[in-house]
């Protein structure tokens, strides 16, 4: 009886204590664990002194890793279950990493950063301070990070009516183009920092020719092009949501033809049901764009029985190919490589052709089938145009990472990164470029 008690009380003080594990890549193919605390910072041991990404398996936790053990210097950005932090130094070696802090929210990884009052000073006393300058309201003009139309190009307010704004006079959303020039003509990838706006990039001028994904606040966009050069930047087009951004190339049927007569067409595959095969765009999208990038999903075949398989993104797999049995009661992505995992979605069929749905599309939320339903023959896995509903309820986005062989596709550039910086009335897109160690403040242009 007292070993019984002694042992409720020590599982009691490590749920209390909310201990968890850290596993981070050291290897392309190996992981090493850690057990972490909540709230507190965890030392980054000797076989984890360094390595490429992390990642942390326990929900409603969010972690952050650092180059130092005091947890001053950010390494990656924050992660948690299903978005693993991807990094590397220069050259594309392990990180050193070295120390972890865990919170229950993301923001409060970010509390120390912030002032807590409304201005873009780094004084507690002087103002208010928000995180996002285009959010802070007022500013008490202890710095120029504002918009409006006079010379300096960020100070005051802006009342113009020439502006290029998210609306036209009717209050509809109208196609925004930024004529890239200068430093801004090439880069890496591109962000904005304004909520409720999505961003296309393009390699030409006038908007045809896609470059890397949308992007919007908390998703950056990363491209280069072959050879690992910076990619050329054309133009930028922004709208209120990302379907509209797709508006122009989908004939609003459901079929793979180009005519808007000739059957259904719909922006994601997965949800195209039959594909009448009057071309072969979803298929060269998706082995351009998805190759080498997979996803592994549970399944449960009832109460005690669960299995994991890796699924190829963009192919159709039959279930008897990967040993599972065609009664499904529930499934669920639980990992992804080469692709965050909340921006994949998945969904079962009950025959080969993948033509014939079984239950709803499912991700990081599960979908569950009805006992002794329909048999499910085959699955498929895709990445949809990026859903914004893939952003969680702090407005943070996950962002594609790539992780093969001990190279990354960085999401960030190193720190020295310049930004330059493209104002569009409240909207504002930064390109990164990797090299200076200094913010390309002369490169701020206001484009029509």
């Amino acid at each position: 009886m007292k070993t019984a008690g002694i042992l409720l009380a020590s599982c009691a003080a490590v749920a209390s204590a909310k201990m968890f594990q850290i596993e981070v890549y050291t290897a392309p193919d190996k992981k090493v664990g850690m057990v972490a605390k909540l709230d507190s910072i965890s030392l980054a041991h000797r076989k984890m002194a360094s390595g490429y990404g992390a990642s942390v398996e326990l929900g409603g936790v969010y972690c952050q890793a650092y180059s130092d053990v005091n947890g001053r210097d950010e390494l990656g950005e924050p992660f948690w279950r299903g978005q693993d932090a991807m990094f590397s130094k220069e050259g594309g070696g392990a990180a050193t990493i070295g120390s972890f802090m865990c919170k229950d929210t993301v923001a409060k990884l970010r509390d120390d950063d912030d002032d807590d009052d409304d201005d873009d000073d780094d004084d507690k006393d002087k103002g208010d301070d928000l995180d996002d300058d285009l959010q802070g309201g007022g500013d008490d003009d202890d710095d120029d990070d504002d918009d409006d139309d006079d010379d300096d190009y960020l100070q005051g307010d802006d009342d113009d009516d020439d502006d290029d704004d998210l609306q036209d006079d009717d209050g509809k959303n109208e196609r925004i183009d930024l004529k890239l020039q200068g430093k801004m003509a090439s880069g890496y990838g591109a962000s904005v920092e304004l909520g409720g706006v999505y961003c296309q990039a393009y390699s030409d001028v006038n908007g045809r020719d896609e470059l890397g994904e949308p992007f919007w606040r908390g998703q950056d966009a990363m491209f280069s092009k072959e050879g690992g050069g910076a990619a050329t930047i054309g133009s930028f087009m922004c709208k209120d949501t990302v379907a509209k951004l797709r508006d122009d190339d989908d004939d609003d049927d459901d079929d793979d033809d180009d005519d808007k007569d000739k059957g259904d067409d719909l922006d994601d595959d997965l949800q195209g049901g039959d594909d009448d095969d009057d071309d072969d765009d979803d298929e060269d999208y998706t082995s351009k764009q998805l190759q080498g990038k997979e996803v592994t999903v549970q399944f449960r075949l009832d109460f005690e029985a669960f299995l994991q398989r890796k699924i190829q993104l963009g192919k159709l797999v039959l279930t008897k190919d990967i040993n599972i049995g065609p009664q499904i009661r529930q499934a669920v992505v639980t990992r992804a490589r080469g692709v965050s995992a909340s921006s994949v979605s998945c969904q079962l069929f009950g025959n080969a052709k993948g033509t014939k749905k079984v239950g709803e599309p499912f991700s990081i939320m599960d979908m569950s089938l009805q006992k002794n339903g329909p048999p499910v023959v085959a699955i498929k896995c895709n990445v949809p145009f990026i859903n914004p509903t893939t952003l969680n309820d702090r407005g943070l986005g996950d962002t594609e990472e790539t992780f093969d062989k001990g190279r990354n596709l960085k999401k960030n550039p190193p720190k020295a990164r310049a930004r330059t910086q493209v104002v569009l009335e409240a909207v504002q897109i930064g390109v990164f470029h990797v090299g200076n160690g200094k913010s390309d403040d002369d490169a701020l242009k206001r484009l029509r």
